[in-house]
């Protein structure tokens, strides 16, 4: 599902989608905005979360130390007394760290060349000279970094920040009510009135193809151009549901995880893609600042596919 149901249907506000929990054992930073250090912590969130279990600490707590059966599984793992709310984290973050997967990815690493077709090792080739390994580092590909998306390409608003272009767009519009003989003279007026850094931002920002809220494609400058919208709509190369913006609304997200990542589906940190196809070419342009043929993307994405384990077993 794009985004996480809680308590009593609740949807996430800001429209996030819920991370995976493979593998997250040797995560460095958890929740999109990476405010959490810890599985212990982290599992404080969704708990309490009015809109996602909605819990109190201390009626959990009380639950748990009242409990007979819960009484006698904590004196089990922790010693006598020890049922509560904290000890109770720590069991959930112990369960998470033993969510490792392992798969054909494992076997090539260790040796075993006929592990990944040539299609799969082409794309593990694209994926370390593209450098994506620099930002989805460790044994899980992921989990360790916070990184700025987009950095290449994104809309005006992501570059000068939101009253620069409401003062950019107002200008815009007030040199567009200008009747011009062509598109070349528009652009040359524009160049002119606006100078080159905005008229650039322009070109490379607001007169891209993305979706509506509705899911339609339109190519509208007044789509951007609607101040109401900037906010929600230019940072992104795709409709920001939500209106989440990442650590302190400064774009930086935590890097996700790839193992299995073909298994978690939809993508980006409010589900709004649903391929992983999308999600490479994406990438691409608007982290790299390159387009990747169809080639390409497929053997990435046979790569991708190719990071899907199954849980090991503990012994």
């Amino acid at each position: 599902k794009p985004t996480a149901i809680g308590y009593k249907g609740q949807a996430n506000p800001f429209h996030l989608n819920s991370p995976t929990v493979l593998n997250t054992g040797l995560s460095k930073r958890l929740f999109w905005d990476g405010r959490s250090r810890s599985l212990e912590t982290q599992a404080a969130g969704p708990i309490t979360a009015g809109f996602e279990m909605a819990g109190d600490p201390a009626a959990i707590d009380r639950f748990l130390k009242n409990n007979e059966r819960y009484q006698r599984l904590f004196a089990q793992a922790y010693g006598p007394g020890s049922a509560g709310f904290d000890n109770a984290l720590n069991a959930l973050a112990a369960y998470e760290r033993t969510l490792f997967t392992r798969g054909r990815y494992d076997r090539f690493l260790e040796g075993d060349n006929q592990a990944l077709n040539p299609t799969e090792q082409q794309g593990l080739k694209l994926f370390v000279e593209n450098a994506c390994a620099g930002c989805h580092t460790g044994a899980v590909l992921g989990g360790e970094e916070m990184r700025k998306f987009p950095l290449r390409y994104h809309r005006a608003w992501s570059m000068k920040g939101l009253k620069n272009t409401q003062k950019m767009v107002t200008e815009y519009r007030r040199l567009s009510d200008t009747e011009f003989l062509n598109e070349e003279s528009h652009y040359v007026y524009l160049l002119m009135n606006m100078g080159r850094h905005e008229t650039a931002l322009l070109n490379e920002g607001f007169f891209h193809h993305f979706p509506t809220p509705k899911g339609e494609t339109t190519v509208s400058c007044q789509t951007c151009h609607d101040d109401q919208q900037v906010r929600l709509q230019s940072p992104f190369p795709f409709y920001n549901a939500g209106g989440f913006l990442g650590a302190d609304d400064r774009k930086y997200f935590r890097v996700p995880i790839l193992r299995n990542i073909a298994q978690t589906a939809p993508y980006f940190h409010n589900g709004t893609i649903k391929t992983l196809e999308e999600v490479i070419e994406l990438m691409g342009r608007h982290q790299l600042g390159r387009t990747f043929n169809k080639t390409e993307i497929d053997q990435l994405s046979a790569f991708l596919k190719s990071l899907d384990g199954e849980v090991m077993k503990l012994r």
